[in-house]
């Protein structure tokens, strides 16, 4: 086994350079690139190396970069981009992971730790607001709830919310983009000499507008092709058929350690419920005809 590379992005570094989620890892990591599958607006498409996915919005796709939350494999990656979380650090390891990390890790693998209870108390809060009269609450407290101190619980989520304009659909003559989300994580731990337990439970449902398709319209040949949107502009969507997503996302992680003379044992245990539910017309709203289909 060998990691060919790997980088471990700290919260100090997070902070000052803006990363809110794994999709803001493209700007920073060689050969590493997260972005939005094109079925649904929560599903995470990875590339390490050139390897990745390139179907990522249907459920049985199974990625050739592993992601991770507490170490524990998210199976599927429509719902993998967490941004609600509070993030301890992010681990990138690039280059073939399969001894460690399964065989569904031959361009590498993403590790992202939420920050656990402390042993003192902590408490801090978020607010934004941005574009499209988008409105973000997150908030985090964490401290000991026994006299020792070894009995910790921490309690973080955010509520995000952004109305419609992001597109405009000129058959429906309706703004388009509108998104509510809601995300919320509880951690209890026990930090003893020799033997350590975490418990993660957490919940997130998301209800978008989802993603709009714009059918282009190509001209030319070789180094004279020029493309242009059918409707003008990506900002105008044509297609009469609503998009959507809708997902909903319950976990459950338990995490065991007992240290004794002679090293380390660790136990992983994780339950994930997903609901996953999108529509999206890929067609842009054309006519089949100009696909060569009846009609």
């Amino acid at each position: 086994y060998r990691t060919v590379y790997s980088r471990t992005l700290r919260p100090e570094t997070m902070d000052r350079l803006q990363i809110v989620s794994v999709l803001d890892l493209t700007r920073l990591t060689p050969n590493v690139k997260f972005d939005n599958v094109t079925g649904g607006t929560t599903g995470l498409k990875a590339y390490i190396r050139g390897g990745g996915i390139t179907d990522g919005g249907t459920n049985t796709s199974e990625s050739e970069v592993g992601v991770y939350v507490d170490d524990v494999y998210m199976a599927r990656v429509s719902a993998a981009v967490v941004d609600f979380a509070e993030v301890e650090r992010i681990e990138v390891m690039r280059g073939p992971q399969g001894v460690l990390y399964g065989r569904n890790t031959s361009a590498g693998a993403v590790n992202i730790i939420t920050r656990g209870p402390t042993e003192d108390f902590q408490a801090t809060t978020q607010v934004g607001y941005g574009t499209w009269n988008e409105r973000r609450v997150k908030g985090f407290v964490s401290g000991p709830i026994s006299a020792d101190g070894r009995w910790r619980a921490s309690l973080n989520g955010m509520v995000r919310a952004r109305d419609g304009g992001r597109q405009e659909n000129v058959t429906t003559g309706k703004d388009v983009g509108e998104e509510d989300f809601f995300g919320a994580q509880g951690d209890l731990a026990f930090v003893g000499e020799r033997f350590r337990a975490r418990l993660t439970l957490s919940h997130t449902d998301t209800d978008t507008d989802g993603q709009y398709a714009v059918n282009n319209l190509v001209t030319g040949t070789g180094a004279s092709t020029v493309i242009t949107p059918r409707t003008g502009s990506y900002r105008k969507v044509a297609s009469p058929i609503p998009s959507l997503t809708k997902v909903k996302q319950t976990n459950a992680f338990l995490r065991l350690s007992w240290d004794f003379d002679g090293g380390r044992v660790t136990s992983i245990t994780g339950w994930s419920d997903l609901d996953d539910t999108w529509r999206e017309d890929f067609s842009g709203g054309v006519p089949g005809s100009l696909f060569g289909q009846p009609g």
